[in-house]
C-alpha cells in the first residue's frame, strides 16, 4: 500500500466519529497534516540521495513507484 493510500485510509476510518465532534475533527486534521508533512519530508530526503543510490533502492524493490517521483533540478528549472 502506498503512503498516500495509507493516509487516505486512516483519514476515512477516523473521519466518521469526528464529524459530530469539532474537537475530534480538529485533532484529525492535525494528524492528517502531520502525516502528509512526514511523507513529503521522506520524499525530499529520498530525492536528495544520489541517482545511483536511488537506482539501487528501486532495483531492490525497496521504493514504492508512486513515491519515486524525483525530478532532477535541471529539468525542474527548464519547466519553469
Amino acid at each position: 500500500m502506498s503512503a498516500k493510500s495509507l493516509v487516505a485510509a486512516m483519514a476515512v476510518s477516523l473521519w466518521l466519529p469526528a464529524c459530530a465532534d469539532p474537537e475530534a475533527a480538529a485533532r484529525l486534521e492535525i494528524r492528517r497534516q502531520n502525516a502528509l508533512a512526514t511523507i513529503e519530508a521522506l520524499r525530499e530526503t529520498y530525492c536528495a540521495l544520489s541517482p545511483a543510490t536511488r537506482r539501487r533502492l528501486r532495483a531492490a524493490g525497496e521504493i514504492d513507484p508512486e513515491f519515486d517521483t524525483c525530478v532532477p533540478a535541471t529539468a525542474t528549472e527548464k519547466a519553469e
